[in-house]
């Protein structure tokens, strides 16, 4: 079936090459990549398709045990609580100390590598190890159809002394606790609106984490329900948040311009304010545990100069600019190195097609999409420059951490990357290829020269002291950095 579909697309490419070529146009160079293209679209089609498969028929594998057991379990009768109890009764006892609620939906759903699920992960860390004054910190997630549960075992898997004992039973949010939405759980926020509404209507203040507002302001970067749930998340947390914490200054006046643009009556918009972001990476037990490509791959480019990219695959981040940039570096004879890190997200399946199957991948050209910490340590001490071409951020957390191992900056010219890096990175501007490329040309001379930016002053903060700023912010918002939304003027 598959060789039947390549024989009739290449059929198709070579009619129209042929009348390119009859009306005088010959783009041989872009025809072999469009070729390619098809080619490569085929074998993952293929290869997507027998991984689903296999995973289909696993599945169906367990439920067949999973049915085989039920049969043979007696059956229990099953209590059926009142309507009352369904409602409002907690699950279990709790003392007087007010209760510092941490929302983990979607890390303790999927754990992984991303920026936020890193900020997640180890602000929730910084906060069990050193709760806030007075407060006992409690990881919760929400439940499909249910109320808000506490996260425990989870949070017990990160292993921090603070995590609390006992199962993951329902929340009893009181007056005096606080509820921070930490993890971008838009749709469960969205689905759980009312029930975090009755949490403040009893006392409970209510907190969230804004990263950015790109699929507001660039919906074209984001598939089209993430730009509706965000707009739906926007407006629902503009109506029952008491505040809301933003990772940056830059993100902060952008997010007072959404609030002041949407069609809200309510005259008290929430209280406004910024933390910044960690730099330390905490590594695992498994800490300097390679697998043997991946201390191969650290051999090779520790013996040309080579630059690292740190983030989701997705279409405002620039690999695709990048990648263009180093073949017409590589055309032109630079032997220099592209390092991707991060996993493969939406609206990205072109470059990633392009990347699998480059003739320079493991030679010039490397993609980890699992790194661990260990590597990410690695390759920060490895490479000779953290490259940063992506076109919107919140933070911009690589280059906070590249700064914190001593790691060279190649950033793009725009206002957050300013904000977190100042003069302590090289900036440049431009979108397409050779404006990369000759970036990247002026970079090495001048590393060459030793006339790069130093990394060594540039503010840099520990997750736990990052924890502590968005504890004070949340706990004390009469700070002035804390403004309410419809202030024109922004605190420096």
């Amino acid at each position: 079936m598959i060789s039947r579909r390549l024989s009739i697309r290449l059929r198709r490419f070579l009619r129209r090459r042929v009348l390119r070529e009859d009306v005088g146009v010959r783009d041989s160079d872009k025809s072999r990549r469009d070729l390619l293209d098809e080619i490569y679209l085929l074998r993952d089609v293929a290869g997507d398709r027998l991984q689903k498969i296999t995973a289909m028929q696993a599945r169906i594998d367990a439920l067949r045990r999973e049915l085989k057991m039920a049969r043979r379990a007696p059956l229990q009768p099953e209590r059926t609580a009142t309507a009352g109890e369904a409602e409002s009764a907690p699950d279990e006892v709790r003392d007087a100390r007010p209760r510092l609620y941490v929302d983990v939906t979607e890390l303790a759903l999927k754990a992984g590598q991303t920026g936020i699920q890193r900020l997640v992960r180890e602000t929730l860390r910084a906060l069990l190890a050193a709760p806030p004054d007075g407060y006992q910190v409690e990881a919760v997630r929400a439940v499909p159809g249910e109320s808000y549960r506490h996260a425990r075992a989870f949070a017990r898997e990160l292993g921090v002394a603070g995590s609390a004992e006992g199962g993951d039973s329902r929340v009893d949010a009181r007056a005096g606790d606080v509820f921070l939405g930490l993890d971008h759980s838009m749709y469960a926020v969205i689905a759980n609106a009312g029930q975090l509404a009755a949490m403040r209507e009893r006392g409970v203040r209510l907190w969230f984490v804004c990263n950015d507002v790109l699929p507001v302001t660039h919906p074209e970067w984001f598939p089209p329900e993430v730009h509706v749930a965000f707009k739906a998340w926007l407006e629902t947390i503009a109506r029952i948040a008491d505040g809301v914490a933003c990772i940056s200054r830059t993100t902060q006046a952008e997010l007072r311009r959404q609030l002041d643009a949407l069609p809200i009556s309510q005259r008290r918009m929430p209280v406004l304010g910024h933390f910044r972001l960690g730099g330390d990476i905490a590594t695992t037990g498994d800490a300097g545990v390679l697998a043997p490509g991946e201390a191969a791959a650290l051999q090779r480019l520790r013996n040309l100069p080579s630059f690292l990219m740190v983030g989701t695959l997705e279409p405002r981040k620039g690999h695709a600019q990048a990648l263009e940039a180093f073949e017409q570096l590589w055309g032109d004879g630079e032997n220099v190195a592209l390092v991707v890190v991060g996993l493969p997200g939406w609206m990205t399946d072109v470059i990633q097609r392009r990347i699998r199957h480059h003739d320079e991948l493991g030679k010039r050209l490397f993609w980890f999409m699992h790194a661990g910490d260990a590597l990410v340590e690695k390759l920060y001490a490895t490479c000779t420059a953290l490259l940063a071409p992506s076109q919107g951020e919140g933070f911009g957390l690589p280059l906070v951490e590249a700064a914190r191992r001593g790691l060279p900056i190649l950033a793009r010219d725009m206002p957050i990357f300013r904000e977190v890096a100042g003069t302590h990175a090289t900036y440049f501007s431009g979108l397409d290829a050779p404006s990369l490329a000759s970036a990247v040309r002026k970079w090495l001379a001048a590393h060459q020269r030793c006339d790069t930016p130093a990394v060594a002053g540039m503010p840099a903060v520990t997750w736990s002291e990052s924890a502590a700023q968005l504890a004070h912010l949340m706990l004390d918002p009469a700070e002035p950095e804390c403004t309410r939304a419809t202030q024109g003027a922004e605190q420096p």
